[in-house]
């Protein structure tokens, strides 16, 4: 099987899952902010630098009532159209766009960027380009609040092999799972990711099952 050719219709269905499939309940099922997510968003802001922020993967916008009450201007974007009404409908005021991270293309835009509970459903592939989007989009001095969903490594390995097995075109930390898809990079990758980058890592910890990150770019770019 063609990995390019499957990571593309991987895409589509993931997309139409989150339309038809999640969208309609999200709201009930995961709308409320665990506690170590509400922790490390609180950490992000305490020394973020004035100016906007943008909520990349945003969702039905859970997090912007914590940038509200901190007075922060918030642009979100979601390649979910169902997700995106459901914040339209909630937060009109706020400026959104219907886009995928891969096509992100602001430039020393924001003074934050935060992507939570998002990026484990893309493939390794894209990882390094969105960071490298991310870093691009931060005003320099600005930070970066991102999440890594964890996974316990024998888990990884029985799912990579099961995987394998029923022909995926699969690399070490993709997971197939009840018709969705997520991907568990290692430590070691994720930090090769960042130093590629000259990311500096501000805050890390883990909770709620996910490691939480804050990362930041340097002031003297």
């Amino acid at each position: 099987m063609d990995r390019i050719a499957w990571l593309k219709k991987r895409r589509k269905i993931a997309v139409q899952r989150y339309n038809e499939l999640f969208a309609p309940n999200y709201e009930e099922n995961w709308g409320v902010i665990s506690k170590t997510h509400s922790v490390m968003f609180n950490k992000f802001l305490e020394n973020l630098p004035g100016g906007p922020i943008l909520d990349a993967a945003c969702g039905s916008g859970m997090y912007w009532p914590l940038l509200f009450r901190e007075g922060r201007e918030i642009v979100g974007l979601d390649r979910s159209v169902a997700m995106l009404e459901i914040a339209r409908e909630k937060f009109p005021e706020i400026k959104t766009y219907q886009r995928d991270l891969e096509n992100i293309d602001f430039c020393k835009s924001f003074s934050g960027v935060v992507c939570i509970d998002a990026l484990e459903n893309l493939p390794p592939e894209e990882w390094p380009g969105i960071l490298s989007r991310f870093f691009r989009a931060l005003i320099p001095g600005g930070a970066l609040y991102f999440t890594v969903e964890l996974l316990g490594q024998k888990e990884i390995e029985r799912a990579y092999q099961e995987g394998i097995e029923q022909g995926y075109p699969l690399v070490r930390g993709e997971v197939i799972s009840d018709g969705g898809y997520h991907f568990y990079p290692s430590r070691e990758q994720l930090q090769k990711w960042l130093k590629e980058k000259s990311w500096k890592l501000e805050n890390q910890i883990e909770g709620d099952g996910y490691l939480h990150l804050i990362v930041s770019r340097g002031k003297e770019d």
